[in-house]
């Protein structure tokens, strides 16, 4: 029997027979792989292939930045009419116009007239001391008195406006109250106060001034209700002199040390030590009009009273006495001999029953 030898070739596994030629064997079993041959030629690009099917919608992006302006269109139709604005501010007053002919004159009537000059009820008296007074102790409506060294004094020159003047003045500057002078009117309503009908008014003005302003003294104007006949020989005003009785009055002036007009009522000797602040001021070498005015009410006895500075009210109260009412502007304790108060006009107005006489034809 012939001898198989076995012979391993690198690759391949050869079965040889040795010695007499057998019939071939089968085929043996697949060997272990061999290690990879180099890398070929690369091949030629192979046709496209076919477009792939649309992808979903992704994400809305950010919003992009602002265009530029585009032109101006053209102008729209007008629209309608809007309502009416408001009205706009008055404008300055035009310059006055020429004064017009002078009317007609008016009916007879009870107006605002001179005494004596056609029948009414109201009575008008006023002083300008302009020269023609026969006296400084008074005329015939009102009356002039003074006591220890006040004196009274008609000024010698004043200027075009004033036309006259009279001084309350002084021959000391004692500063003590007994030292006085003043003017006063005659009576301004009927003996009884309860006879003087509701509503009868009484006012008392006087334009005054004084150089410089003082320390100490007082001065004023008054409206009073005298207790005794011979009134015009005592004092009414902030200390009340002379008089046993002392009077019902109001008092509107200077008190010395107050920097305001000052005004007071009641019966007291000193008033200074009631008064009110009118709130307006004392200046110096100042014309100033200081008045008062009563109105009698439906009480007996009792008027409603108003003080006035330049023609302002600047304070108001109650006056109660049954005495008829006169007037009175005052100088009081005098600070110096030369610092005069001077009156340049004061006024006198009140009620009365109607006047009757015989009309002029040409009245």
């Amino acid at each position: 029997m012939a001898e198989l030898v076995e012979i391993y070739s690198t690759n391949t596994l050869e079965i040889i027979e040795s010695g007499g030629g057998g019939g071939g064997g089968g085929t043996g079993p697949q060997g272990p792989q061999g290690p990879a041959g180099a890398d070929g030629a690369d091949g030629a690009d192979g046709a496209d292939g076919a477009d792939g099917a649309d992808g979903a919608t992704g994400p809305q992006g950010p919003a992009g930045a602002d265009g530029a302006d585009g032109a101006d269109g053209a102008d729209g139709a007008t629209g309608p009419q809007g309502p009416a604005g408001a009205d706009g501010a008055d404008g300055a007053d035009g310059a006055d116009g020429a004064t017009g002919p002078q009317g007609p004159a008016g009916a007879d009537g009870s107006g605002e007239v001179q005494w004596g000059q056609h029948p009414a009820t109201l009575v008008r008296m006023f002083e300008d001391f302009a020269g023609g007074e026969s006296t400084v102790a008074g005329m015939d409506w009102w009356a002039g008195d003074t006591a220890g060294q006040g004196k009274l004094q008609r000024e010698a020159t004043t200027s075009d406006d004033v036309y006259g003047a009279m001084w309350l003045d002084s021959n000391t500057s004692s500063g003590t109250t007994s030292d006085w002078c003043k003017m006063n009117s005659g009576f301004t309503s009927v003996n009884s106060a309860a006879g003087n009908p509701t509503g009868h008014e009484i006012v008392w003005e006087c334009r005054v001034r004084q150089a410089s302003i003082p320390t100490t003294e007082e001065w004023h104007v008054s409206i009073f209700g005298p207790e005794v006949g011979n009134y015009k020989d005592d004092f009414h005003g902030w200390n009340e002199q002379g008089a046993a009785t002392t009077p019902d009055r109001v008092v509107l002036g200077f008190i010395g040390g107050q920097s305001n007009w000052r005004y007071a009522s009641g019966n007291a000797t000193n008033l200074t030590l009631l008064s009110s602040d009118t709130g307006v001021a004392v200046s110096a070498n100042t014309w100033v009009r200081l008045g008062i005015k009563v109105v009698k009410t439906a009480t007996s006895d009792e008027w409603n009273y108003t003080v006035y500075v330049d023609g302002t009210s600047v304070g108001t109260g109650t006056l109660t006495t049954d005495k008829p009412l006169a007037c009175e502007v005052g100088r009081a304790a005098p600070q110096s001999a030369s610092n005069e108060v001077e009156i340049d006009w004061m006024s006198c107005q009140f009620n009365r029953t109607a006047v009757t006489y015989i009309e002029h034809s040409d009245a």
